[in-house]
């Protein structure tokens, strides 16, 4: 049995600093002792542990179907351990759909998330032990349903989202900050991350741009994978600066953001693309900018024809510096 926690365990941890393809090496070491303990709540717990972190391990943005699969595996698991072991079971079966939740809205399956989060919040609710844990999971139901109000462009939904995100800074207020900040933070870091996300498509990029900062604050220094998490601030407050116009800064942030997507030790090319096609978008509009601030000498003349007048142009006309 302790060979096969300890396994586990280890797996865990490298999940846990991003290192994926450890990790899943550990959890699969671990299910091949497994069916050495003899306890058969500790074997489930083990094994619902395990698959669980595979499937956040193998979670991708178009491909989901391992990580669904051991999610799926790790659900069944979950009733072996339910009476000996309550608190964990809740622990685990919550993590399992929250985690379900995430791997949908990685593919965009705005619905099915928003469906897993509700399944977590609900079952998170059965212990008194994951009162905090209910906050994040709300964050995420807002999410949702701000994302899926964004692809069918429905205020509605929107509005709703945002409602759950108010739900949870009401609930994260209500924390002391060394709680709030400490072992929950990357999860506060998320939720101020899904608020600026809310303001940012409600086009308040004042608002947005304040909870994205305080993420960037948070997320400076993650190393390795988790890197992701900067990098995906980096975007919003770039799409921040694009909507203010302020376009030397959006391509500043575009630019650092799929930088980071790409050096990261399992590159995130989908991210990456994203990146690269909003700050297409910027340098496009940057181009048009200074086409239109200082016109090339050819229009000049044209212009001038087309009009009838006689011009003759300086040196300094010439050279596009009119500033007439």
């Amino acid at each position: 049995m302790i060979e096969a926690e300890l396994l586990q365990k280890i797996g865990t941890a490298y999940c846990e600093n991003g290192e994926y393809d450890k990790a899943v090496k550990y959890f699969q070491k671990s299910l091949a002792q497994v069916d050495n303990v003899a306890n058969e709540a500790k074997r489930g717990e083990i094994s619902a542990k395990c698959h669980l972190g595979i499937g956040v391990a193998t979670r991708e943005p178009l491909a989901n179907e391992k990580s669904l699969e051991e999610l799926s595996k790790a659900i069944k698991h979950c009733e072996q351990f339910k009476k000996a072991n309550f608190a964990a079971y809740c622990w685990v079966k919550a993590n399992i759909y929250r985690n379900e939740g995430l791997t949908y809205l990685a593919s965009k399956n705005f619905m099915l998330a928003l469906a897993a989060f509700s399944q977590s919040k609900e079952t998170a609710m059965q212990s008194k032990e994951l009162a905090d844990f209910i906050i994040p999971v709300t964050t995420y139901q807002g999410l949702a349903l701000v994302l899926q109000g964004e692809v069918d462009k429905d205020l509605q939904n929107i509005e709703k989202g945002l409602q759950f995100l108010l739900d949870a800074d009401e609930r994260y207020s209500a924390l002391p900050e060394p709680e709030k900040l400490a072992d929950g933070c990357e999860d506060y870091g998320s939720f101020e991350c899904h608020l600026a996300k809310a303001c940012l498509l409600a086009k308040d990029y004042l608002s947005a741009l304040t909870h994205y900062n305080v993420a960037y604050e948070m997320r400076k220094g993650l190393l390795g994978q988790h890197r992701n998490r900067l990098a995906d601030v980096l975007v919003g407050m770039g799409r921040c600066y694009q909507g203010k116009g302020k376009l030397a800064e959006a391509q500043k942030h575009f630019t650092d953001a799929k930088d980071i997507y790409n050096a990261l030790p399992k590159p995130e090319k989908t991210k990456a693309l994203e990146a690269e096609k909003y700050l297409s978008e910027v340098n496009d509009k940057l181009v048009r900018n200074q086409f239109r601030r200082f016109p090339p000498p050819a229009q000049l003349v044209n212009s001038s024809t087309a009009t009838g007048q006689a011009h003759s142009l300086t040196d300094s006309e010439s050279m596009g510096l009119n500033t007439k």
